[in-house]
């Protein structure tokens, strides 16, 4: 079945590359047709038209120039730093036995086997996250690719896997994939095509940030849903969008904590699953 997924995907870039030329040219019709609709409608012609978007082009060079600069930097930082983290984690995986040693050592005798159950359950809980974002990502892609079919989208199959796997970036990633896809089918289809794409990956966003995402990855970390969400949006108010990855392991790795401190238990159940307060 994934052999048969990635055998029709790479039939679907094949096609798209070879569609390239024949969406450019759709494109510049699509243009022109506005350019003439925009004459007959306010009495401008194309020659006026082109006057009027020369002048914005040069308003927009320049602020263009100086987002280019503001971009290279925070690309350049982003690089940085993402370059840092792969050899700090790199780093941690290797010496992950003696960083559980010092940590354990780092409390008493008598606490050291509640420390290192706590270590363990952390692990475990990272481990969970990551699948839970991994099957949250294959349900947004199920769930894209056939609403995109149902509505007849061309590359319905690219378009669905590309949202979904941009959905993973909160925030900016299913805005950047809408306006990808959108642009796709609006050249080489109807404009009532490409708002149908937009309302469909938007709505199933929807659907992802307020129900799979708190179900499927807060159902990893035992937290609920509601703690979930208010963990995604406090850590992006606080870190930006690393901060929407990084709170739900953090505030789950709070809640492993809370429920071994005798006077934060009530934090904790707040915090977890109805199941485990049942218990």
């Amino acid at each position: 079945m994934i052999t048969g997924i990635f055998y029709l995907l790479g039939a679907q870039i094949v096609a798209f590359s070879k569609d390239l030329p024949i969406l450019g040219s759709r494109m510049q019709t699509w243009i022109a047709n506005l350019q003439l609709w925009i004459a007959a409608k306010y009495d401008v012609n194309a020659s006026r038209q082109l006057e009027y978007l020369n002048n914005m082009a040069a308003d927009v060079a320049r602020y263009a120039s100086f987002m280019a600069q503001s971009l290279l930097l925070a690309v350049s930082g982003f690089a940085i730093w993402t370059i840092f983290v792969f050899i700090f984690t790199f780093f941690i995986l290797t010496n992950r036995t003696l960083l559980r040693k010092f940590i354990t050592h780092l409390f008493h005798r008598r606490d050291q086997l509640r420390v290192a159950e706590i270590v363990s359950e952390t692990r475990i809980l990272a481990n969970g996250y990551v699948l839970g974002l991994l099957i949250e990502m294959v349900v947004v892609a199920v769930l894209n690719v056939g609403a995109l079919l149902i509505f007849g989208v061309k590359y319905a199959l690219l378009l669905g896997i590309l949202a979904a796997v941009l959905n993973i970036i909160p925030f900016l990633g299913i805005y950047t994939a809408t306006a990808i896809a959108a642009l796709i089918t609006l050249s080489n289809s109807t404009p009532n095509h490409a708002l149908a794409v937009i309302a469909i990956l938007l709505i199933i966003h929807f659907i992802d940030a307020n129900i799979l995402l708190p179900r499927i990855v807060g159902k990893r970390v035992n937290m609920n849903p509601l703690i979930t969400i208010v963990a995604v949006l406090t850590g992006h108010l606080i870190w930006g969008i690393a901060g929407t990855f990084l709170f739900i392991p953090l505030v789950g790795i709070m809640k492993i904590v809370f429920e071994r401190v005798e006077g934060l238990k009530s934090w904790a159940i707040l915090m977890g699953t109805e199941e485990e307060a049942e218990r």
